[in-house]
């Protein structure tokens, strides 16, 4: 079997390259904070999720009325660390405690300063489907997936590892998960080199952080909010056959304007393909949408599966079917 065109679901990453996994990164980041409030308040009893603890309050020889076992708490899951007591005698030195826990937080300058909801993530209005339209494009479509596989972007696909590093160059960070998209989890393009055939999905958009303390007042790992500028549209007609997408895809690039051609197409390992575009013109995407494509795909931190990768559900491989390079 040609190397380029195997599949195998656990490759060995290369050496000395961390093998990213999102849930393992979520842990270690209340770990890193467990670690340090406990070098500063000593032993803690901590919550079934790891988010808060209950402790000897670091000013307990201030303390003026009796001490209870619940009287000083300490928070490590908001966008900065909290340390409470329930004592007032006490606040000079809880404040001093505090200050230093932020201080020598772990979470990175760059992340504290990512606070800001970003205007990329606006909703698009949208036209509904002209199902006349699809109609007819769709009852030309014999044979239409066929003949485009003669097309020459179809031949010679570089490696998902090379894909990834053409569309993402500069070592970014990108949102990638496996099995459920409630898995996803940030990190650089570098942290996952030679396991790309094993992740099931990816934020095409790469982000600006590993996360976000959202508006919706909570750590975010997928949002609009910690996106960049988009760098990249995915459309997903997710219905009809092989044909009759290629054949809408087609009708795309060439009838009315905008348009334009993709320069990936991806399996998705079931039964849509997914078309990946440098043209990010919102005219676009509406004629796209009126044509049956997924108006959820216009979210900017929506998940699509990961080029090369493998569908957990069925075992499929997320085949590149065509390829040309966007640079």
């Amino acid at each position: 079997m040609n190397e380029q065109n195997s599949f195998s679901p656990n490759p060995a990453p290369k050496q000395g390259l961390i093998n990213f996994d999102p849930i393992r990164e979520k842990s270690r980041l209340l770990k890193e904070r467990q670690t340090l409030c406990e070098s500063l308040l000593g032993p803690l009893c901590w919550n079934k999720e790891g988010t808060s603890a209950l402790g000897v309050c670091p000013g307990i020889e201030l303390h003026t009325t009796p001490d209870g076992p619940r009287d000083c708490i300490v928070y490590i899951d908001g966008p900065v660390i909290s340390l409470n007591c329930f004592h007032f005698s006490c606040q000079e030195e809880i404040e001093k405690i505090t200050a230093e826990l932020r201080d020598r937080d772990p979470l990175t300058l760059e992340e504290k300063l990512l606070q800001v909801p970003s205007p990329s993530g606006a909703r698009e209005k949208l036209p509904k489907q002209n199902r006349k339209l699809i109609e007819t494009i769709i009852s030309r479509a014999g044979g239409a997936f066929a003949r485009f596989l003669k097309a020459p972007g179809t031949r010679d696909i570089p490696d998902p590892e090379a894909i990834i590093d053409q569309l993402y160059p500069d070592n970014p960070w990108l949102c990638i998960a496996r099995i459920s998209p409630r898995d996803a989890g940030t990190t650089r393009r570098e942290n996952f080199r030679g396991s790309e055939r094993t992740w099931e999905w990816i934020v095409p958009n790469p982000m600006t952080a590993p996360r976000i303390w959202n508006r919706r007042g909570y750590w975010s790992y997928r949002c609009a909010e910690i996106c960049g500028p988009r760098k990249y549209r995915v459309l997903d007609f997710d219905s009809g056959s092989y044909d009759e997408q290629i054949a809408l895809i087609r009708y795309l690039a060439t009838k009315e304007v905008p348009r334009a051609w993709p320069f990936m197409i991806v399996e998705s390992g079931n039964r849509s393909l997914h078309a990946w575009y440098t043209f990010l013109d919102s005219d676009f995407f509406a004629r796209a949408v009126a044509l049956g494509a997924d108006r959820k795909t216009g979210d900017i931190a929506h998940l699509f599966r990961f080029p090369g990768g493998r569908r957990t559900n069925n075992g499929n491989e997320q085949k590149i079917i065509y390829y040309v390079n966007p640079q």
